[in-house]
This record gives structure tokens, C-alpha cells and sequence, in this order.
């Protein structure tokens, strides 16, 4: 499994990105609830789920900036434009408390 910074990363670049950002969010929430780890083949604890969407939430933000290999297009957020993302970050993790 990639670590959760690149989960997180990844993730959080495909929800900056899609022009449907609920449906995105929604698929968000599917993907981590069936990530599992690579050794035990468990589910992931709800503490790891939730510290995944702190680093989508961080990405988004502009606190952390997104990881890009060679070549990889830039997105740039707007200090402007968090608020909306940040309140999708707060709904991904009502998401997944369910």
C-alpha cells in the first residue's frame, strides 16, 4: 500500500481537479473505507482514515503542497476557493463515520 501522504496526495489532486466536487467526495469516501494494509490485510483503523483526510485537507489548503513526478500538471488552490474544499473535508469525515 503507498503510504498515506501519496493516498492522500492523489486524492487529493482528483478532488481539486473534478468539476462535481460532492460526487468526488463521495468516491473519496468509498476509496478509503476499502483501503486495507498491505501486511495484515485488515481494514485501516478509523484513526488512520481520518488522518488520511487531515493530509487531503492539508493539500487542499495549501499548507502541504501537492507531490508531482516529472511532467505532472501543477494545480494551484486559491486561498479563496478552501473554504468550500475544507467543508467537503468535513463531510468526507461524516462519510466515514457511518
Amino acid at each position: 500500500m503507498a503510504t498515506f501522504i501519496e493516498i492522500a496526495n492523489r486524492l487529493g489532486k482528483q478532488f481539486v481537479s473534478s468539476k462535481n466536487k460532492t460526487e468526488t467526495a463521495n468516491l473519496i469516501i468509498q476509496e478509503i473505507k476499502g483501503l486495507i494494509y498491505t501486511e495484515s490485510k485488515k481494514p485501516l483503523t478509523q484513526t488512520d482514515r481520518e488522518l488520511i483526510v487531515k493530509y487531503i485537507g492539508e493539500f487542499i489548503s495549501g499548507t502541504r503542497p501537492f507531490q508531482y513526478k516529472e511532467g505532472g500538471q501543477i494545480i494551484l488552490t486559491e486561498q479563496r476557493d478552501n473554504s468550500d474544499y475544507l467543508d467537503l473535508v468535513d463531510y468526507i469525515l461524516d462519510g466515514l463515520k457511518k
